[in-house]
C-alpha cells in the first residue's frame, strides 16, 4: 500500500512538472511570448516613426491574442500615425490636422507626443507655404483681369516649378495659364481683323526687333528695341539708358552690400517693394533674381533684378500705362533676355 502511494506521488510530480514547463512560453497573466515579442518589437518601430511597421507587430499580437487591450490601443495608434504620415506627404493638410486632433484624444498620446509636436511645425510650415502660393495664385488671376496675358504665362511657369505646389493648386495655376492663352489669341485675332483694313491701331500689340547691350565693367546684357535710342553711358560705365521719347529702358549694375552687411536678393526684393511709390501690381521671388511691376503716376514700371556673387544687376523698363498692350511683349522680351553678371569686371 506504501509502495503504491509513492509511485503515485512520483506519477503526479511528474505529470505537474510537465505541466509546468508548458508554462515557459506563457507570462504570469497567461500571454504567449510571442504575442509580448510583438508588442515589443510594435512599440519599437513606433518609436522609431516606421508605423507601417508597428502596426504589423500589433496587429501579429492580436492575432496571438483577440482580447489584449494594449496591443488593440497600440495598434489603433499606430494606425492613426501611419495615416497621418500619409496624408502630409500627400499634402492633404487638412485631413492630416483631424488625425492629430483624433491623436490628442488618445489615452497613448504622451508616448508619441514629441512627433506630433514635429508634424506639428512642418503642418505650420506648410500651411505658410501654402498661403504664399495662394497670394500669388490670386495675383496670377489679378493680371488676367488687367489683360496682362505674357506676365501670366511668364509668371504662372515660375510658379509651377516653385515646388511645394498642391494639386489643387497646380490645377488652378494651369487654368489661369490657359484663359491667359485663349484670351491672348482671341485678341490676336480680334486686332488683326482691323488692321488689315484700315491699318495699324494705336492699342495693338507692337512689333519689334532688338540688338544686344553688354556692360563692359558688371558682364551684364540686355536686348533693346532698335527704334530706340541708346544715350551715352554715364562717366563710372555702370549701364546704359534706352528710349524712344515715350518709353525707357535702364539697365545697370552696382556693388552689393553697400547699404547694409550681408544683403541677399531677398533685402534687395523687400527693399524695392518698399520704395514703390504706387501700388504693386505684380511681385516674385527666385533663388538670384526678383520682378516688381507698381504703378508710378499714368506709368508702369517693371523692374528685374539679377544677384551675382558680388554685384546685382537690374533692368527697369516704364511705359505708360495705357499703351499696357503695345508694350507688352517688348517687356517680356527685355525680362527674358536680361542676364545679370557675377562680378565687376574692368573699372
Amino acid at each position: 500500500m506504501i509502495r503504491k502511494l509513492r509511485w503515485m506521488v512520483v506519477l503526479m510530480f511528474l505529470i505537474f512538472g510537465f505541466s509546468g514547463c508548458q508554462q515557459v512560453h506563457k507570462d504570469e497573466t497567461g500571454n504567449h511570448s510571442t504575442t509580448i515579442k510583438a508588442i515589443e518589437n510594435g512599440k519599437l518601430a513606433l518609436a522609431d516613426g516606421d508605423y507601417t511597421k508597428a502596426k504589423n507587430n500589433f496587429q501579429l499580437a492580436l492575432a496571438e491574442n483577440k482580447e489584449h487591450q494594449e496591443a488593440a490601443d497600440f495598434f489603433t495608434l499606430a494606425g492613426q500615425m501611419e495615416s497621418l504620415e500619409k496624408h502630409i506627404d500627400n499634402k492633404q493638410f487638412k485631413k492630416a490636422q483631424e488625425v492629430i486632433t483624433k491623436i490628442k484624444k488618445n489615452d497613448l498620446f504622451d508616448i508619441v507626443k514629441s512627433q506630433i509636436d514635429d508634424y506639428e511645425s512642418i503642418l505650420a510650415d506648410e500651411k505658410s507655404l501654402t498661403q504664399n502660393i495662394d497670394h500669388e495664385i490670386t495675383t496670377l488671376s489679378k493680371l488676367l483681369e488687367q489683360e496682362n496675358f505674357d506676365k501670366v504665362i511668364e509668371a504662372g511657369e515660375q510658379l509651377k516649378v516653385a515646388g511645394n505646389i498642391s494639386k489643387s493648386q497646380l490645377e488652378k495655376i494651369n487654368d489661369i495659364i490657359k484663359k491667359a492663352k485663349d484670351k491672348q489669341k482671341a485678341a490676336a485675332n480680334q486686332q488683326q481683323k482691323p488692321s488689315q483694313a484700315s491699318g495699324p491701331q494705336q492699342n495693338q500689340q507692337g512689333n519689334f526687333t532688338y540688338q544686344t547691350y553688354t556692360n563692359s565693367r558688371f558682364g551684364f546684357t540686355v536686348q533693346y528695341p532698335t527704334t530706340f535710342t541708346a544715350y551715352p553711358p554715364p562717366t563710372n560705365n555702370d549701364g546704359r539708358e534706352f528710349s524712344n521719347e515715350e518709353a525707357t529702358i535702364t539697365a545697370y549694375g552696382s556693388h552689393i552690400n553697400v547699404l547694409g552687411e550681408n544683403e541677399t536678393i531677398e533685402t534687395y526684393y523687400q527693399r524695392a517693394l518698399a520704395d514703390a511709390p504706387g501700388p504693386v501690381t505684380y511681385k516674385a521671388l527666385g533663388n538670384d533674381w526678383y520682378v516688381v511691376s507698381y504703378r508710378a503716376g499714368t506709368n508702369t514700371v517693371y523692374e528685374k533684378a539679377i544677384i551675382g556673387e558680388t554685384i546685382i544687376s537690374k533692368v527697369i523698363i516704364t511705359y505708360p500705362s495705357s499703351k499696357q498692350a503695345y508694350y507688352d511683349s517688348m517687356v517680356t522680351h527685355v525680362s527674358k533676355t536680361f542676364k545679370g553678371g557675377k562680378n565687376e569686371l574692368v573699372w
